[in-house]
């Protein structure tokens, strides 16, 4: 497991889905400085975390580098609860409309819009 998929997984496991986004969306694929304690924390602020995130991020990795995942899938899923086209989703994650389609087709999910034949 690569250390990008071990930070994905503790974002996504100890903070709120709204402070796990803010982040992503903030710093996707770079590397970020999480200060220590009560140093520099306007940048994590500014990114729109909320005081218990920050508190979380900060006792976790505060003093060190971490490498913010892109998460499309995870964000594309959020965005796509939120009620915006695949036009919008796939403009905030700098990939095409059919891309968008093959990543949620590799996720399972089925657009509303298609029917199922053979209900069960």
């Amino acid at each position: 497991m690569s250390g990008t998929s071990i930070i994905f997984g503790w974002i996504v496991a100890n903070l709120s889905e709204a402070d796990a986004l803010a982040l992503i969306n903030a710093h996707a694929g770079r590397r970020l400085y999480v200060p220590s304690l009560s140093r520099g924390q306007e940048s994590l602020t500014q990114v729109g975390l909320t005081e218990e995130g920050l508190r979380l991020l900060v006792t976790e990795f505060g003093g060190s580098y971490i490498n913010v995942p892109m998460a499309r899938s995870f964000r594309a899923e959020i965005l796509r609860k939120q009620g915006l086209s695949y036009g919008k989703i796939a403009a905030t994650l700098g990939c095409s409309e059919s891309g968008l389609h093959k990543l949620f087709q590799r996720g399972g999910h089925r657009p509303a819009s298609q029917l199922d034949l053979f209900p069960l």
